[in-house]
């Protein structure tokens, strides 16, 4: 009975330690916002980091919702908002990523790895060490490697090999376009973390002298080289606080400023402003609330916010950025006045 007994804890022990090893084949590190998971897209549960899943389990991430996950070789993975994906794989083999919807970074500090993704129009086998791939609304897939290849095949059987530095879309079709990528660092800013800018189409006439409103226009995008009392400026905007001779300001503007800097951006997009907003402010409004909405990866209503839009600067700067956000253009034109 004793030898039994001995057997069946052995079995036990030995049972539950496979269990654990196939349970931890990917590991969450971290999550933000609304972050859930699912074995059959059904039934959803929310998860917080620290966690262990099992190969096959799906990840979705809410309009606030990221997560960072490790596959099981050893590649570092950050899931953005909005996103949905498969994980697939086991401990110490290449993994397979299945991305229905959104966007996904990977970087691993050891030699290239091999991964398998899987978008709705192409599969790509990539062998590198820093990638990012999205799917967006349309269907249409980006794949990008900074480090490393991608032998890449859409659902028309057309197949291309991508280098390193280089980005390939995928449309609806399985037609598949590469390009490449003018600066890899601007690239991973704009697809991954969209940067909100409501300082960089402030309206004209709000500016007293035309040196004074370069300055300002510039703040939005690069203030690094400001020194003197043009950077305290800079820094009082980015407060939300203009000086005192601005009086045509709505008074309103300044907590839309503040929201932005804390990252309310549903505060910005819902806000309703007065009858008594000029033309020029509303166009301003009109591009500060596209760009909240493509802050939250609603690119639908920013492109609502953006036709609306009648100042040629502001809408050109706004849609711009729209563009490269979604991968669609890889440089960003220098602001002029």
């Amino acid at each position: 009975m004793k030898k039994i007994s001995t057997f069946l804890i052995s079995f036990l022990m030995l049972f539950f330690l496979v269990g654990t090893l196939h349970a931890s084949d990917f590991k969450i590190l971290s999550t933000k916002g609304k972050v859930q998971v699912s074995r059959d897209q059904k039934s959803w549960s929310g998860v917080k980091a620290p966690a262990e899943i099992r190969s096959g389990t799906w990840i979705r991430t809410g309009p606030s919702g990221t997560a960072t996950v490790v596959l099981p070789n050893k590649t570092q993975t950050k899931i953005a908002k909005n996103s949905e994906l498969l994980l697939k794989g086991k401990s110490g083999k290449s993994g397979e990523v299945k991305l229905k919807l959104g966007k996904v970074w990977a970087k691993t500090n050891k030699k290239p790895v091999k991964i398998k993704i899987k978008a709705p129009n192409a599969v790509a086998s990539i062998r590198g060490t820093e990638w990012v791939i999205e799917v967006d609304n349309s269907g249409r897939s980006s794949l990008a490697v900074m480090e490393g290849n991608i032998d890449l095949k859409s659902n028309t059987g057309v197949k291309q090999s991508v280098d390193s530095g280089s980005v390939a879309t995928v449309d609806r079709s399985g037609k598949i376009s590469v390009a490449k990528l003018v600066n890899p660092g601007e690239y991973l800013q704009f697809v991954y973390r969209y940067q909100v800018e409501p300082l960089a189409y402030l309206p004209l006439n709000l500016i007293k002298s035309d040196p004074e409103g370069k300055i300002i226009r510039k703040l939005g995008a690069d203030s690094g080289s400001l020194s003197g009392s043009e950077k305290r400026l800079a820094q009082r905007l980015r407060a939300g606080s203009f000086p005192r001779y601005y009086g045509n300001a709505p008074a309103e503007v300044y907590s839309l400023i503040r929201y932005a800097n804390r990252g309310q951006f549903l505060r910005v997009a819902y806000f309703k402003e007065s009858k008594n907003w000029s033309n020029a402010w509303k166009d301003w409004l009109n591009a500060f609330k596209a760009e909240s909405y493509l802050a939250i990866g609603d690119d639908r209503r920013a492109t609502r916010h953006i036709s609306k839009i009648r100042d040629d600067y502001t809408k050109t700067y706004v849609s711009t950025k729209q563009l490269i956000s979604k991968g669609l253009i890889l440089f960003f034109p220098p602001i002029h006045q």
